[in-house]
């Protein structure tokens, strides 16, 4: 208890000697004879923030009530948003548990949030109790430099064995890579991993999530990566101890350098769209810091079903069973081959066109590009532009690169004659936000190659993700036909995708669009197939988020 003593209380120096002298501005003061609860103190540091206010100070925000922290309060075990609260020294958890941590070593309070020296700044949570059942972490993060840098995690070793456990969400050393490391005591590696890529010396919010079965690591509303593939885990097998935000949890190494605005952390798997929530209210809590997000509002999942080379079957079956069920399709083709035995004519090319197809680019001679020269490019680029303009087209906008090769030199003259180009079977790159600065040029697909039952539940399953997760899904094939070979589909099943397709699509799920409809609707502009003489029609899509659009 406190020892008390008689006599007056002072403010501005010691009561009983005139002396230490306070050197500052007071501007309120409020007593209590009794130990006051987190929202008593939020209540009475919001009344006190809105009194000085009237005076022309600005006090930090802070303690939020616990039941308007994040919209889904379900298993969540911590809420941290950065801000400092009456001790600096302390993060405060907003959930209502209580999980508040002790801030140590070379941290500085930042108008974005915690900003951490890479040396010496960590925050030890406690424990913050089991997270063995599963978990989602949401951690909106900037980090300075592409380094091992732990984020949040509790683990005992470094050294995976039988008796390993806990997790680690980290920055992986190498561009731009994230790892989500578990121990489950199953050898032998007796722990597990799963990754994703997101860009340095930007904000991301990331998630890591594991569900008793599969790890996952996304970021800026997603679940799990549009490009890694997620781990399976037999267990997860737990570490006893504290956790820790900004370091190893046992070991004084792999300390953050950079900002931390936020983290969440529930004792459940969230569901994909329980975590695009979450993220949307995290980014609505942190965005008025300054702190902008290039990549946002997660797209309107959309399929892109393409063909290459310009076969006769583009025509015969994709185009007579695409257009009855009103999704259209997109044929790169080679213009040298053009009206040649078993590939299109500029009659049928033409006639795809107006009704709203992609016509689009596959080379004239199908060239390897990666292994071509400069003149070799650019000569090919422009008889394909020269076939199209003689065929009274305009010319085309997109590319697939023949056999899927390409190399950044080639990337570099390709795009002076087009503004996209996509891959074959691969890709680096896949469109998941509507303000995602998407690299055009390394744009991945799956293949169509339909020829069992098994291959057209995996392309359904394929639409399902695409749905699910919300991004857009390239689909390629090169012919349909009743016999095919490989790399061709078979039009029953060809038939069975589109209904597939036009299911989804009815049910406002998923849009069925050509490289060009994509293209357009991420500048701002969805567009749909005209109805009569110069008369275009069109909307504006969520692209146009922030930003204006010119639209001719």
């Amino acid at each position: 208890g406190l020892q008390e003593v008689d006599g007056d209380y002072y403010v501005g120096r010691l009561s009983h000697i005139p002396t230490w002298y306070f050197d500052g501005t007071v501007g309120y003061i409020a007593v209590y004879n009794r130990e006051l609860s987190d929202q008593e103190w939020g209540s009475v540091y919001s009344a006190i923030r809105d009194e000085m206010a009237t005076r022309a100070v600005v006090v930090p925000s802070t303690f939020v009530p616990p039941n308007e922290v994040l919209p889904i309060t379900d298993g969540l075990v911590a809420a941290y948003d950065f801000q400092p609260g009456p001790s600096q020294s302390i993060l405060y958890d907003l959930s209502g548990n209580k999980h508040h941590g002790t801030i140590s070593g070379g941290t500085t309070w930042v108008e974005e949030g915690l900003q951490f020296d890479g040396v010496s700044g960590s925050v030890n949570l406690g424990d913050l109790g089991s997270l063995g059942e599963g978990y989602t972490i949401l951690a909106a993060v900037k980090l300075n430099a592409d380094t091992d840098q732990t984020i949040i995690n509790r683990v005992g070793s470094t050294t995976p064995s039988t008796d390993s456990g806990g997790f680690d969400l980290w920055k992986t050393t190498g561009a731009n890579a994230w790892t989500l490391w578990q121990f489950d005591g199953v050898g032998p590696g007796y722990a597990k991993a799963t990754y994703d890529e997101a860009r340095i010396n930007e904000w991301q919010v990331l998630c890591a999530r594991c569900d008793g079965s599969a790890l996952s690591l996304g970021h800026n509303g997603r679940s799990a990566s549009l490009t890694k593939s997620p781990a399976s885990v037999a267990t997860i097998k737990e570490h006893t101890g504290d956790y820790y935000i900004g370091r190893y949890a046992h070991l004084p190494i792999r300390y953050v350098n950079g900002t931390i605005a936020y983290i969440a952390v529930y004792n459940r798997a969230l569901s994909a769209s329980d975590v695009e929530t979450v993220y949307n209210a995290i980014y609505d809590t942190i965005t008025p810091r300054g702190i902008e997000i290039t990549s946002h509002n997660l797209i309107d999942p959309m399929v892109v079903i393409a063909f290459d080379d310009g076969y006769t079957s583009d025509y015969t079956n994709a185009y007579r069973l695409g257009a009855p069920r009103n999704i259209p399709t997109t044929s790169y083709i080679n213009t040298g081959g053009v009206g040649h035995t078993g590939r299109l004519t500029w009659d049928q090319i033409r006639e795809m066109r107006a009704a709203g197809y992609g016509i689009e680019c596959h080379t004239h001679d199908h060239i390897n590009l990666a292994e071509s020269t400069e003149e070799v490019i650019r000569s090919d680029l422009q008889a394909v532009n020269a076939a199209f303009v003689g065929a009274g087209l305009a010319t085309p906008e997109h590319i697939a690169y023949p056999g899927g090769a390409i190399d950044d030199d080639a990337i570099n003259i390709v795009s002076d004659y087009r503004a996209t180009g996509r891959y074959v079977w691969t890709g680096p790159e896949v469109v998941g936000w509507w303000q995602q600065d998407v690299s055009w040029y390394r744009l991945r697909t799956q293949t169509l190659h339909a020829q069992s039952p098994e291959d057209v539940a995996t392309i359904k399953a394929q639409i399902d993700s695409a749905i699910e997760h919300k991004y857009v899904l390239f689909l390629y094939t090169h012919k349909i036909l009743e016999t095919p070979g490989s790399g061709e589909c078979h039009v029953d099943y060809f038939e069975e995708i589109l209904d597939y397709i036009a299911t989804k699509r009815d049910a406002g799920l998923i849009d069925p669009v050509t490289i060009d409809g994509l293209y357009r609707a991420m500048q701002g502009i969805r567009t749909h197939p005209a109805t009569g003489p110069m008369t275009l029609h069109g909307e504006a899509t969520r692209a146009t988020y922030n930003k204006t659009v010119d639209y001719v």
